[in-house]
């Protein structure tokens, strides 16, 4: 599997579990994520991705938007998604690039490439969408969540091999 193909399956997932849910739903404050809501978690992924695509000299995840749109509306996210699917197709993998990053009091950079920063943004959804299943599967049981939501690809290759 391309890198292409993964960065598509990612955000097909998250697309697949917004077109299930209603603004309401999506906006909930749910007692399991601690006050917090699916839509907040899936506004976290969205800008990670987003802070990739639109990347030039640096990279900061801790700069991003935190865009409440895109925590109340699943239509506006949905587009999002869309725009983004294309958006990370056509970047250059091999690409050097700064990433920024507060770490304690410091600001660091360290030098790494756009295909490197992909691959820790699907690991990041991952580890988002296991989040947001535990929120599905408890408040929202009628959404149909994939089996591989939420599942690291170690994890599903490891429980393939037993």
């Amino acid at each position: 599997m391309q890198i292409q193909d993964t960065i598509h399956q990612t955000l097909q997932y998250l697309e697949d579990i917004l077109h299930q849910l209603n603004d309401n739903e999506y906006t909930t404050s749910l007692g399991i994520l601690n006050g917090a809501t699916i839509g907040e978690h899936v506004r976290h992924i969205v800008e990670f991705f987003q802070c990739l695509a639109l990347a030039d000299d640096y990279i900061c995840y801790d700069e991003r938007e935190r865009e409440n749109k895109i925590s109340n509306s699943t239509l506006y996210t949905i587009d999002l998604v869309n725009d983004l699917k294309y958006k990370l197709y056509v970047l250059d993998f091999n690409q050097i690039i700064n990433l920024k990053q507060l770490v304690g009091e410091h600001i660091l950079y360290v030098k790494t490439t756009i295909g490197r920063e992909i691959i820790y943004c699907i690991d990041h959804s991952i580890h988002h969408f296991a989040i947001i299943k535990i929120a599905l599967i408890t408040a929202f049981p009628q959404i149909k969540i994939s089996n591989d939501f939420g599942i690291a690809y170690s994890t599903s290759k490891y429980k393939e091999s037993k």
